[in-house]
């Protein structure tokens, strides 16, 4: 495999201390059966609990008609950008934890983007593949939400986790269970309408084996986040456009909220035994979310109008700047343009920003989505310049273009930050 490989510089490298998590893998299958549930709320460690919010929206549920896609990543690792291009299968772009391998959410040359929720599960399976490995793989074999649901039945599962796909015409939520157990995969299809998903499992028979037979649990926050993005998303008549699913990811609703009492009085329908808490993650953005990602799936060039709109650090910090997959056609001027968002110094810079405190969380939004506002009115005109380029026959040209007004902007981006502050050293 082609990838362009990552700086380590050691401003970043304290971040990335202990970026791996010892987790057990078991390999037994005949120790895998589903445990009952405890007699009360179990709690987990912290760092075993990794909070992520998903959005999805097509059909009438798109005020654009076209698809959209969303994932918050809450973590607490410097992120950075990689454009790989694999000896066989399909080049994407994707945001990864530095020096980590696989990718936490991304979009290939055909338009398939992905992402995916951590999903608690009371065993691993030593077998199979991590998400991160798993989102890889799908957007160097898939080029469509069908194939990416074959896809991720037929491969072998290390973890639990609820995989967002997407691609011109629909979306899905594909969760997951290790390949240890028997089915280890359920999707839904969206084609219509505004869904989302945090860290519970919600499709059966998932759902009934975590509160009838103890497998896994209930997590407080993901409950939390889930009941707010439904409130969102009825708030907006179930009806979304890219800039109002950025908003979605900054929400600090129930922001540090660690009232559990409250959610368990919220739905009745989930014993007590089923419940686990851990760290107050009940807000959609909050202290751990490390990177955020919006998708829009262009319908006629999806093979080159697609965008990744990423925020590279938390979004209350960090303003989206759209890449189009047009760039994988010129992965040399991308990968020479974008060498901060590569090498982790985009990502420093927010997090410089955030670490000066001069800013209150939330305080910087107007600015952000100002400059976002302005960057949305400036991608609608060069897409449309794109547009006649590939309607004319000239789609290198039109790559070209877009590669070239991305790095632009992404850069540009940067610079906002700086202009706030984000000079500031912190060692």
């Amino acid at each position: 495999m082609k990838e362009i490989r990552i700086v380590n510089f050691v401003s970043l490298a304290l971040a990335m201390i202990a970026t791996v998590l010892s987790v057990p893998l078991f390999s037994n299958p005949a120790a895998a059966d589903p445990g009952r549930g405890a007699s009360e709320p179990r709690v987990v460690g912290l760092d075993d609990q990794f909070a992520c919010t998903n959005f999805v929206a097509a059909g009438s549920g798109s005020a654009t008609g076209e698809v959209i896609a969303s994932k918050n990543r809450d973590l607490q690792y410097a992120q950075v950008m990689k454009f790989v291009q694999p000896e066989e299968g399909y080049a994407f772009i994707g945001a990864m934890s530095m020096n980590q391998a696989g990718i936490s959410q991304g979009i290939n040359e055909h338009g398939l983007s992905i992402g995916h929720t951590w999903m608690p599960v009371p065993k691993f399976f030593s077998g199979g593949h991590s998400p991160f490995i798993v989102n890889q793989l799908v957007l160097e074999n898939c080029a469509s939400v069908d194939e990416a649901i074959a896809f991720i039945r037929n491969l072998p599962k290390q973890q639990g986790a609820t995989y967002m796909v997407a691609d011109k015409d629909k979306a899905a939520f594909i969760e997951t269970v290790p390949s240890l157990y028997t089915p280890d995969t359920v999707a839904e299809v969206v084609e219509d309408g505004v869904r989302y998903h945090t860290n519970h499992y919600i499709y059966e028979p998932f759902y009934s084996w975590v509160i009838e037979d103890g497998f896994g649990y209930m997590w407080t926050p993901s409950y939390v986040r889930y009941d707010r993005a439904a409130e969102l998303v009825a708030n907006a008549g179930s009806v979304v456009t890219p800039e109002l699913v950025m908003s979605f990811t900054r929400d600090l609703e129930s922001f540090g909220n660690g009232h559990v009492t409250d959610v368990y009085a919220a739905h009745p329908e989930v014993p007590s035994g089923a419940w686990s808490n851990g760290w107050p993650g009940f807000s959609i953005n909050n202290t751990r979310t490390v990177s955020s990602t919006v998708f829009v799936l262009d319908k006629e060039h999806p093979e080159l109008l697609s965008e990744m709109w990423m925020a590279m650090y938390n979004p209350a910090y960090s303003a989206y700047t759209p890449l189009h997959n047009a760039m994988l056609r010129n992965l040399d001027a991308s990968t020479d343009g974008l060498e901060m968002y590569i090498d982790g110094r985009a990502w420093q810079t927010a997090a410089n920003l955030r670490d000066s405190e001069i800013y209150e969380w939330g305080e910087l939004y107007p600015d952000l989505e100002t400059w976002e506002s302005a960057a949305i009115d400036a991608t609608v005109e060069n897409e449309a310049i794109a547009a006649d380029l590939i309607d004319d026959g000239k789609p290198a040209a039109a790559a070209a273009y877009l590669t070239e007004s991305d790095i632009d902007r992404a850069l540009d981006a940067i610079d906002l930050l700086i202009d706030a502050g984000a000079w500031v050293s912190h060692p």
